[in-house]
């Protein structure tokens, strides 16, 4: 089932974004909607491998990046995105 998730109109001024390279930016976006399909946490890598129709080698380094931009917190409990 597909449902709507509250994404800022403000997205395009915000600083951290604005510093995200296209691809890094297209890959964010991916995870927030996996995020919201999943109850606001990322599921296991394997499954965002195939969401993203990526592989491993392309995905962590993005993800690090996210992580280092501070929109992707990562903790015991997984990773989500910042606030």
């Amino acid at each position: 089932m597909s449902r709507w998730f509250r994404f800022y109109d403000d997205t395009l001024n915000n600083t951290k974004t604005l510093k995200l390279s296209d691809k890094t930016f297209r890959i964010w976006v991916g995870l927030l909607c996996a995020a919201s399909k999943n109850g606001g946490t990322l599921p296991p890598f394997e499954d965002l491998l195939i969401l993203l129709r990526t592989d491993a080698d392309n995905l962590q380094p993005e993800l690090e990046k996210l992580i280092a931009a501070k929109l992707l917190d990562h903790d015991d409990n997984g990773m989500r995105p910042h606030n």
